[in-house]
């Protein structure tokens, strides 16, 4: 994950790792697409943060070349969107809306009935976990065929009673997966370590020794700290699903360990139904 700097492109020119480029606006993404040739990377997505609603925002000729990764604020004008609706579905485009603004619970369904993927921000409260538990079953169940709805459909897809899995990797913040970069080449754990200036590495080209840093096992390893302390997430019937990835949104209440509780049991019927097996009921 890295800023569109020429100079930091210039270093990753040719190197053959996965890259997501991150854009302040819409207007940059042409120039960005360039760039990825000029240097001959291998680009995963364009990750695009921008105040406009995605009623205001034009797709111009190219963007379909390329997956999109765009934050709106919601979706603007109803009635706007619709007349971009063909121009919109030509994208492989993934729009990602805030779920601490009620407004984009409603924002997901309406996407995901018109054939765009949407993802739901989880990272910042308040959240309203009835709602999102409701558009869980909405994205998982419906009767007619419909667009993903992350973080739903991703962990629908990926998880496995055996593994370990939560709502990190839909979000770019998996660090097994995905790390930041800054324009000096410093590398981070995640966003929150890049904007207090907590670089895991001073320069990139530590990379190949990034698995053997006790702070990276460390933060690959901190679900851990839950059985540590005895807290709630650690006897919470939806860790399989969290491991506690959304405890820091919980307030004074325990309106996420519902919520995951059920949000784990949907993926599984889920998965059941798409296997055609069925709940399996033991028997004496």
């Amino acid at each position: 994950m890295l800023p569109f700097h020429e100079p930091l492109l210039a270093r990753l020119a040719g190197g053959g790792r996965p890259v997501v480029i991150e854009l302040g606006h819409v207007r940059e993404i042409g120039t960005a697409l360039a760039a990825v040739q000029r240097h001959r990377l291998d680009l995963r997505c364009l990750r695009i943060r921008t105040t406009m609603p995605l009623s205001s925002i034009t797709p111009e000729d190219g963007w379909w070349r390329i997956p999109l990764a765009l934050y709106v604020p919601h979706l603007g004008s109803l009635p706007q969107l619709m007349r971009r609706l063909p121009q919109l579905h030509m994208l492989n485009l993934r729009v990602y809306l805030p779920a601490s603004d009620a407004v984009n619970y409603r924002g997901a369904r309406i996407l995901a009935s018109l054939g765009i993927e949407s993802a739901l921000e989880l990272d910042q409260g308040p959240l309203e976990w009835d709602k999102l538990a409701d558009l869980a079953i909405y994205a998982l169940f419906g009767l007619r065929p419909r667009a993903a709805i992350a973080p739903f459909n991703d962990l629908a897809r990926r998880y496995r009673s055996s593994e370990r899995v939560d709502v990190s990797f839909s979000h770019f913040a998996d660090p097994t997966a995905y790390l930041f970069l800054d324009e000096a080449g410093r590398v981070f754990l995640d966003e929150a370590d890049r904007q207090a200036g907590k670089p895991l590495l001073a320069d990139l080209g530590g990379l190949d020794g990034l698995a053997a840093l006790p702070a990276f096992r460390e933060r690959r390893y901190r679900w851990q700290r839950h059985f540590l302390s005895r807290d709630e997430c650690a006897c919470c019937e939806g860790w399989r699903i969290c491991r506690g990835t959304l405890a820091h949104l919980n307030g004074d209440g325990e309106g996420c360990r519902p919520f995951c509780s059920d949000l784990l049991d949907a993926v599984e019927e889920y998965q059941a139904r798409q296997t055609g097996r069925g709940p399996s009921v033991w028997q004496p």
